[in-house]
């Protein structure tokens, strides 16, 4: 860790009631946002259809810091909280979508590219159940713009 990212860290413990948690978070956010390359952010954009033909998910944008703006539907659309794209296990960058209903997270994807597709996991925070999805690269529909 470099000496302003320590500094940095410090003055954040210092000055803000955050748990040592929460400002840990927020500091290996700060790195990996750091270290996700331009090129590995923008390789999330466009859109991927689900392989049961149902689920659509469009990256539109991503931010310099992993901050993304998705729309997901399945058909119809649905709630998108927050999407971002950070790494996991310290090195594998995901794409993390918060699907919300009525202001509470219902569920999230987390999901990396492998071999030119986005695989991982629905986690249903109703069901307490996680599915396995695959996502390919497809032509956007028609109902992301109704």
């Amino acid at each position: 860790m470099s000496i302003n990212k320590k500094i940095l860290c410090t003055v954040l413990m210092a000055v803000t009631s955050w748990s040592i948690m929460n400002a840990r978070t927020f500091i290996e956010f700060k790195e990996t946002s750091d270290i996700i390359a331009p090129t590995v952010l923008d390789s999330f954009l466009g859109n991927w259809q689900g392989v049961d033909g149902k689920e659509l998910i469009s990256v539109v944008s991503v931010t310099k810091n992993g901050l993304a703006k998705a729309v997901v539907s399945n058909p119809d659309p649905i709630s998108v909280k927050k999407a971002s794209i950070e790494e996991i296990a310290g090195v594998i960058p995901a794409l993390l979508i918060d699907i919300e209903e009525e202001g509470k997270v219902v569920g999230q994807y987390s999901l990396i590219l492998e071999d030119g597709a986005l695989v991982g996991t629905f986690d249903d925070v109703k069901t307490g159940k996680s599915l396995d999805v695959i996502f390919k690269p497809s032509v956007l529909s028609s109902k992301f713009h109704s």
